[in-house]
């Protein structure tokens, strides 16, 4: 049965949009240290935030694992810095 989402305006099966299923789709791919770009300007805990989502999706969006993820990417962005600042 596909819905007719009243935010987008995208028709949805399963409850999931098409638009949520494409970006679910490109965060599967593994993580680009390009993006690292796009967010280093923001604050450290939002950096963590956003990584812990990619891998979220990386993992197909199931949920169980919030705290693997974001020491995942806690570990990930503050590995990144501790390069970068030497």
């Amino acid at each position: 049965m596909h819905r007719r989402s009243h935010a987008t305006g995208l028709l949805t099966s399963g409850g999931v949009s098409r638009k949520e299923e494409s970006m679910a789709s490109r965060a599967r791919a593994p993580h680009n240290p390009r993006t690292q770009t796009q967010t280093e300007g923001l604050p450290l805990e939002e950096r963590i935030r956003q990584r812990a989502h990619e891998i979220y999706l990386e993992r197909g969006g199931e949920d169980g694992s919030e705290m693997e993820d974001w020491l995942q990417a806690e570990q990930e962005i503050l590995g990144q810095e501790k390069a970068t600042a030497r």
